[in-house]
């Protein structure tokens, strides 16, 4: 186990424990998603397959591809999916509620193991599992053939007691209506806290355009509860809401109220006016039809139009709605383990021509003291949060396919670059990132004349990281080298835990005449300050010091 600096002077930066990998390293054609808590096993997702990577190895082979059995596709969960002996994922042809649980020995080795034996299919999934695989969360699909009311709602959430193989299921309470009164399209449980008492979800509106969280949390007497935590930013200037006026009656069409000789000398008139309205009276329906069609015609008619003005009004209200409220990107979630703070992006979508664009402003929700933190700064998609409020996340350059990492230190305001926050938190492995990540990258800068040019950047990719932020994965598209595969990607995985050998160097050090550095409770190294609690580093010599 390797101690870090940090560690010793004892710092907040994530319960620094130590990774078991003591330098990076790059596993090719990969794609890494996360890390068992022990750190001894990697899980990826690759082009609809699940596989599972031994890291007590040097080489961190490959002992385990879900593809091997024949299936259609395998899928991770959407939350804290791995656990140390367990993998919320779905698979076969169909989504089904299913867990597979992994073993290197015994009766567990390469099983999948259904979780429920009462849903066989439908969109449910597991998600998230604490550590020791006891409890899981996920989704359980809804509809009269499982007992569940809940019309129009595919999903709602779940959690699953697990003892051996056998699953106990009890359904999360929850909202059963949306922003505007209806059955909402999904009500999910993605992430759970290590101790299995704290739960995240999200609630999908009946039109699908607003994403709101839940959070579920147990009492001490076994008993759930849910709440949003946003709930305040959606409709926030409380708009009246009309009565929703249905699904409306069918539109009346005129050929259905005249013969097909009316119809067609009607038409012919319209088209006669349209090729040269100057001078002529546009045509009137009711002249090529009898009274008796006209009022039957009228009768359906008048009623739509009475509908269309409430609909009109009710989209109205709708659409203000929405402009004004806070909505978060469809499964985008993370949950510190110990159930504490909530971070993910909310989404704002919009158009600039024929283009479709999603802006991402990332958002901290600390659970205990009931507190919204958002951040300005890049357009940021989270992927995790620390015990300690550390955000991790990405920006995504969808025209030049880059994805760039960045970190935002708890109590910080400004987002650090991946590589920089790396090297803070681990010194050692600063050659290698200048090795393997500084590029020179050709890019488009205007995609309207197809205009390039070559920029120098650190092509960090899209991270993922441990529980305890003591080891990360980041995932690169490799395109810089000749590749077999249409879509290649790399995986580096990086230690944030300075080895033995680096220590040993910082202890060698001359303290008399080394540099002063001072560090933020954060690890964010910072200039002298004139008061408050910081820890000061002379060479080998550290210490907590309070202005």
């Amino acid at each position: 186990m390797k101690k870090s600096l940090l560690s010793i002077c004892a710092l907040s930066v994530a319960a620094i424990a130590g990774a078991t990998i003591d330098e990076p390293f790059i596993m090719p054609s990969s794609y890494i998603m996360g890390f068992s808590p022990d750190k001894t096993v990697a899980i990826g997702e690759y082009f609809g397959n699940v596989y599972i990577h031994d890291l007590t190895s040097d080489e961190a082979p490959k002992i385990f591809e879900a593809s091997e059995d024949g299936l259609t596709y395998n899928s991770c969960g959407l939350g804290n999916f791995i656990g140390n002996n367990t993998l919320c994922a779905s698979r076969g042809s169909g989504h089904a509620v299913e867990a597979y649980l992994w073993g290197k020995t015994g009766v567990l080795n390469g099983r999948f193991v259904s979780i429920t034996n009462e849903v066989k299919g439908g969109l449910g999934s597991s998600n998230g599992v604490t550590p020791d695989g006891t409890r899981i969360c996920g989704n359980n699909p809804t509809g009269e053939e499982f007992g569940i009311e809940a019309e129009n709602t595919m999903v709602v959430p779940a959690v699953w007691e697990r003892n051996g193989n056998t699953f106990t299921r009890t359904l999360l309470p929850c909202p059963t209506k949306d922003y505007l009164g209806l059955n909402p399209q999904y009500v999910t449980a993605l992430s759970i806290s290590d101790d299995g008492k704290t739960v995240i979800g999200q609630l999908v509106s009946n039109n699908g355009f607003l994403t709101e969280f839940v959070v579920y949390n147990q009492a001490e007497d076994g008993t759930w509860s849910y709440r949003k935590p946003f709930d305040s930013l959606v409709n926030p200037n409380k708009l009246e809401i009309p009565e929703y006026p249905g699904e409306g009656p069918e539109i009346p069409t005129l050929e259905k109220y005249m013969s097909e000789e009316q119809y067609d000398a009607y038409l012919a008139a319209l088209e006669e006016y349209n090729a040269n309205p100057d001078g002529n009276v546009e045509p009137n329906y009711k002249d090529y039809m009898t009274e008796e069609e006209y009022a039957a015609f009228m009768a359906v008619y008048i009623p739509y139009l009475e509908w269309l003005e409430k609909y009109d009004e009710y989209e109205r209200i709708d659409t203000q709605i929405r402009n004004e409220s806070i909505s978060f990107e469809f499964n985008l979630n993370s949950l510190s383990p110990n159930g504490r703070y909530l971070a993910s992006s909310a989404v704002e979508t919009y158009f600039m021509g024929f283009t479709r664009v999603s802006k991402y402003t990332p958002v901290l929700y600390d659970l205990v003291e009931d507190r919204i933190i958002f951040s300005d700064g890049p357009d940021i998609r989270v992927t995790a949060v620390s015990d300690n409020g550390d955000v991790l996340g990405f920006t995504r350059d969808m025209i030049n396919g880059l994805d760039l990492g960045y970190v935002l230190p708890a109590g910080a305001t400004e987002w650090m670059p991946l590589q920089d926050y790396i090297v803070m938190r681990n010194p050692s492995v600063a050659q290698w990132i200048e090795d393997n990540w500084k590029r020179d990258v050709e890019l488009v800068v205007d995609p309207n004349e197809y205009v390039t040019e070559f920029q120098t950047l650190y092509v960090t990719g899209m991270p993922m990281i441990s529980r305890d932020f003591t080891l990360l994965s980041t995932v690169a598209f490799n395109y810089w080298e000749d590749n077999d595969l249409p879509n290649d990607y790399n995986s580096y995985i990086i230690p944030l835990v300075e080895s033995d050998s680096a220590i040993e160097e910082i202890e060698n050090v001359d303290n008399a005449n080394a540099p002063v550095e001072y560090f933020n409770l954060q690890g964010v190294r910072i200039s002298e300050p004139e008061n408050g609690v910081f820890i000061r580093r002379q060479g080998s010599d550290v210490s907590k010091i309070r202005k």
